[in-house]
């Protein structure tokens, strides 16, 4: 029987760090690293001070550098919570960047454990060790997805890319409660998540050079709702110039789970001041006092919604925290056009883009249908209104109830055996179109 220690080489290598979440005590969430055999890495000096790695080992067993860990950006506590990220201070000495840096604060959808650390504006760098010195290489940045609620840059490890002639940059963005809640005004302007995912591009199109890479040939690519923020990124002016490429997998701008309405997100914040205890009424008062809580306090008092949000969905759209359009537009706002409106008027970022979809995209949005099946006729109760909502967002007809009919007749035609199995799986396409399908199809149009 292989040990543990036998089972971690074998399916990480010899040179891996490898950092585990599942340990839980006192309802907490642990994290704990194992580092195994890791060679010492090479020094770079960047514009924010010098950093210095590990050596790894690719799927193929070639021997690949890592800088982890590395900040972009001051810590986002205190008056710089809900605030745009300002850029990291240069810092002293060699920084260690062996060891990926903390999640952002989150609820993990499945345990509800609450997870990640304020601190935790970091990203991290991973390049082919190549005989001679490697200069010049293309550059592919990943922006995860989770929903902007879940997820961060550990999830997504180097192995496979490290086989070929190519730097990967991963990152994490504040999500969530931290990342996307707005007062509709200056107190709290919204976006956070996105404009921290700007000045990461900012940092690596200044810094890659000194790790191998070509400045002027970075790619990003992100999958659900990284893939929407690679979308966002092109249609940001404060986002121009930093990349050459995008790619946008099962997820763009415009999805409807991908864009909360301003009037939205400010009735989400003011619940969630509420439920801490905080006032709602005055802006500035609410944020004061957002700030004096600590970030547990505040994810606790969202964990009902991320408890029923899979099990209800689409009932609960709208119920987690997205991006919206801001209200105030000046040099600072990262969105204050529709997606719908800045692609209509030609103004997103000239860059090849490649977009595409997979079979079944609404299985999870349609989950509840397939394990709670009475919450189909819960559904179907009021179906005009819940497809209105998921489409209309984005369209307004002035026929609404000509527009519902027809759309439930084109998934549940009247000649057809309208049995619980049918009516599931029609769901899930209609959930896969309504989520996923129509939007990327337009977007790229």
């Amino acid at each position: 029987m292989l040990s543990a220690r036998s089972h971690l080489l074998a399916l990480y290598g010899t040179n891996s760090i490898i950092k585990f979440n599942d340990i839980c005590k006192n309802s907490k969430r642990l994290s704990i690293y194992f580092q195994f055999g890791s060679k010492e890495g090479k020094l770079v000096e960047t514009k924010s001070g010098f950093v210095k790695g590990v050596i790894s080992l690719s799927r193929d067993g070639r021997e690949f550098y890592e800088w982890v860990g590395i900040p972009y950006a001051n810590p986002p506590v205190g008056n710089l919570r809900f605030a745009s990220p300002q850029p990291i201070s240069p810092w002293n000495g060699i920084l260690d960047s062996s060891r990926y840096g903390s999640r952002c604060p989150q609820i993990d959808p499945f345990s509800l454990f609450i997870v990640g650390d304020e601190d935790c504006l970091s990203l991290n760098i991973h390049a082919p060790k190549i005989e001679g010195g490697g200069k010049n290489l293309p550059v592919m940045i990943y922006i995860h997805g989770g929903g902007y609620n879940t997820m961060g840059s550990f999830d997504y490890r180097p192995h496979y890319f490290m086989d070929e002639d190519v730097i990967l940059v991963t990152f994490n963005y504040r999500l969530g409660i931290l990342g996307f809640t707005s007062t509709g005004d200056k107190s709290i302007r919204g976006n956070m998540g996105l404009k921290d995912q700007t000045l990461a591009l900012k940092w690596i199109k200044q810094n890659i050079q000194s790790f191998g890479g070509n400045p002027d040939e970075i790619t990003i690519f992100g999958e659900s709702a990284g893939g929407a923020s690679v979308h966002y990124q092109m249609l940001s002016p404060s986002s121009k110039g930093l990349f050459q490429r995008a790619i946008s997998l099962s997820g763009v701008a415009t999805d409807p789970w991908s864009i909360d309405p301003m009037e939205v997100t400010k009735r989400r914040t003011e619940e969630l001041a509420q439920k801490v205890n905080c006032p709602s009424h005055d802006s500035q008062e609410l944020v004061m006092c957002l700030r004096s809580r600590s970030w547990r306090e505040l994810l606790n008092a969202d964990v009902n919604e991320m408890a029923t949000f899979y099990i209800l969905y689409p009932h609960k759209q709208g119920r987690l925290f997205a991006p919206t359009i801001e209200a105030v537009s000046d040099s600072e706002a990262f969105l204050t056009r529709h997606p719908l409106n800045i692609l209509e008027n030609g103004l997103a970022h000239r860059v090849p883009w490649i977009t595409g979809v997979v079979a079944d995209e609404g299985l999870l949005p349609a989950a509840c249908f397939y394990t709670r099946p009475e919450t189909m006729e819960s559904y179907e109760s009021k179906w005009k209104e819940n497809t209105m909502r998921a489409i209309g967002i984005q369209h307004n007809y002035s026929n609404n109830s000509e527009l519902t009919d027809k759309i439930w007749e084109y998934y549940f035609p009247a000649s057809r055996n309208l049995n619980i199995q049918f009516k599931q799986d029609q769901y899930k396409k209609l959930m896969s179109d309504v989520s996923f399908n129509f939007n990327m199809h337009h977007a790229a149009s």
